[in-house]
């Protein structure tokens, strides 16, 4: 055989493992192409509508002892002397929501809700010294703190792989506020209502994994500020609401 056909033997054999390397090359490319692109293709079928219930516990950023003040303060100012007393405060509750949003793309949403807050209860029992010919008359004043309101706020996410996500919120709570008063003094009895309107503003941040195409489940801590404040300036000189802290667990479906 001629060296020369030897040689373009050989050099055929070169070209065909060539071209095999080369279409393994080609497709191995394709697919890491195709994979970098999912992120992409997941982010456009996570654009879209979503909603959820949540449910977790409240706390209201309320000291009892502002509290046992203010009931002994109105009790002096109507003549009537303390001389023996006990109080309890629970400052937490249930906190329910629900809750609507729109996502633009995977880190971007905007979202409406509806929160109650639950109620803080204060009761305290005691006798006083009355003005005139009684010399001791039992005494108790009950005080609950409830709120509820609608929410108005910005969503941001970061996604940390397919299933968990970072996320905060930033928004507004326009709250209503019933506080409520029941007073006894020996055998009277007196109650009085009043409803604060305010609107202040949140945050909170949190943890979501999904579940599946449609649903994922988040947890979450939010604080709710200067709840029950009618004065609308933002001077904290003049703040006559109160905090609400929140730490809840939230179920959510993406259509």
């Amino acid at each position: 055989m001629d060296i020369r056909d030897e040689f373009r033997g050989d050099l055929t054999t070169a070209e065909v493992k060539l071209k095999a390397i080369q279409r393994a090359i080609q497709v191995t490319v394709c697919g890491l192409c195709a994979a970098t692109s999912l992120p992409a293709v997941a982010a456009e079928t996570q654009a879209g509508f979503y909603v959820g219930l949540g449910a977790g516990q409240s706390s209201f950023d309320i000291e009892k002892s502002e509290l046992d003040d203010v009931v002994l303060d109105v009790l002096f100012s109507q003549g009537l002397l303390v001389t023996s007393g006990a109080s309890t405060f629970e400052d937490s509750d249930t906190a329910l929501s629900l809750f609507a949003g729109y996502h633009f793309n995977p880190y971007i949403a905007v979202e409406a809700g509806y929160i109650d807050l639950g109620t803080a209860e204060y009761r305290s029992t005691g006798t006083v010294n009355p003005p005139g010919p009684v010399v001791s008359a039992p005494t108790a004043v009950d005080i609950d703190v409830e709120s509820t309101g609608f929410t108005l706020a910005a969503l941001g996410s970061l996604p940390l792989g397919e299933v968990v996500d970072l996320h905060g919120r930033l928004g507004f709570l326009f709250a209503t506020t019933d506080l409520s008063v029941t007073a006894r003094i020996g055998s009277g009895v007196g109650a009085d209502t009043e409803k604060l309107d305010s609107i202040g503003g949140f945050f909170s941040v949190g943890t979501g994994f999904n579940v599946g195409e449609h649903w994922s489940l988040s947890l979450d801590w939010t604080r709710y500020d200067n709840v029950g404040d009618e004065d609308e300036d933002d001077d904290p000189d003049t703040q006559a609401g109160f905090n609400i802290d929140a730490l809840s667990v939230s179920a959510m479906f993406r259509f």
